[in-house]
Formats: structure tokens, sequence, C-alpha cells
């Protein structure tokens, strides 16, 4: 089926594909062996919508890295966007992303070794989510800020929608700490183009956020700065 999108982790060494048949497929870029086991999710064989976006996002808190004891977040998410305007996400196994020394590898003649277990599937099981509320038109374009679990979709309905995938201790505890599970709570709604936006993008501090929203401008969304916006 044809690739619609695609998203590279350099943390993960894995590349995930978004097809019109509504696959999202994940492969790996470590090794000679690309193709990841248990590998295929299709979110949207209820709607039969075609997957038009794809984005890895991480957790990627100061906590989460601590317990696992590496500088990468051991929580992560596929987030997958459709032709319908529909937004999916679902858990990576954490142990999958991160082996252990115990985790099984083939022994070269296409046989497990006997005294290793096998690698867990990819997807954590039951963490299907649909994330709200949905775009009005396709999912043209993800992206994904480089921590604290915050996506950002844009639809070509116009709007650009912020959601953080892990969120607070509760819907009005800002300050509490992220679950373990993902909550996917929205945090805002970006509108007022007048052409639908084409791609996003947001720069390697997570600070500012980009995307082509009208004929030949790109609009730059600024946090750092008290001035919101600014066009080039």
């Amino acid at each position: 089926s044809p690739i619609l999108s695609l998203d590279v982790s350099e943390e993960l060494d894995m590349v995930a594909t978004a097809h019109a048949n509504g696959n999202v497929c994940v492969y790996s870029m470590d090794g000679d062996d690309h193709w990841v086991d248990g590998a295929i999710w299709n979110p949207f064989s209820a709607s039969s919508s075609h997957a038009r976006s794809v984005a890895f996002v991480a957790r990627g808190t100061s906590d989460d890295n601590e317990s696992n004891g590496t500088d990468s977040p051991s929580t992560w998410a596929i987030v997958a966007g459709g032709g319908n305007g529909e937004l999916w996400m679902q858990e990576i196994r954490p142990s999958h992303i991160l082996p252990s020394p115990q985790s099984a590898f083939d022994n070269g003649n296409g046989n497990d070794d006997d005294d290793t277990q096998s690698p867990a599937p990819l997807f954590q099981p039951n963490s299907i989510q649909q994330i709200k509320p949905s775009h009005q038109g396709p999912v043209l374009s993800l992206a994904a800020r480089p921590t604290g679990g915050i996506l950002v979709s844009a639809g070509h309905d116009g709007m650009l929608r912020v959601t953080q995938l892990w969120s607070k201790g509760g819907p009005n505890d800002s300050d509490g700490p992220t679950t373990a599970t993902a909550t996917p709570r929205a945090l805002y709604g970006l509108g007022g183009y007048k052409v639908w936006i084409g791609n996003v993008c947001i720069d390697a501090e997570g600070k500012r956020l980009l995307s082509d929203g009208r004929d030949d401008v790109v609009v730059v969304h600024d946090f750092s700065k008290e001035d919101e916006s600014e066009e080039l």
C-alpha cells in the first residue's frame, strides 16, 4: 500500500510509516533485519480511513530517564493521524526499545537460543487510545516536542492542535507529576489559517512551532518570546 507519511526516531533507531490502507508499520534501522516483530497497527480499520500522518512521541521527563538509568526516555508512543480527522495513539514497550541482556536474539541459523526468551511485542497491550477532539479534515502533519510528551497535529481544517499525551496528576493539577499511563489532554487549538495547513514542525529546543498555513508564507509561533507569532 502507498506510503503517505513517515517519521524517523534517531533515539530508537526506528522508522514508522503511514499507509493508504490504514496501516502503521515500524521498521528498525539497527542491524540487517529491519522488520520489527508485531509492528503493524491499523487504528482506522473500523472507519476504513487511510493513515495520513505518523509520529513518535517521547514522554521524556527527567524522572522517567532516571527510572531506567539511561539518558533516553523509557516511555514512548506512536501517534497516527487519519484521513477522517481522527488521531490515535499506542504506547511502545520500553523493554523492546531498550532491551536487557536477557533479550533473545537469533543465533544465526534461524532459531532462537534455547536459554533466552523471545522479545516482547513492540506495542504495549491495551494502550490504544483516541486523542480528542478530532480534526474536521485529514490530519496532514504531526510533530512532537523533544521532551514532555507534547504532540502538535495539523489538519486540513486549518487548525493546529496541541495535546499532552501524558497529562499531569489531574485535570486541574498543572503542577502534579505526569501519570504512568497515557491520558491525552488537549492544551491549545490554533486556528485562523486562510488556506489549509500543509506541514508543521517543532524546533530542537521545543519552543518554536512552524507551519505553512498560507500560500508562500511560513507562520512561526515563538513561545520563547512575549510576542506569540510572526510571519516569514
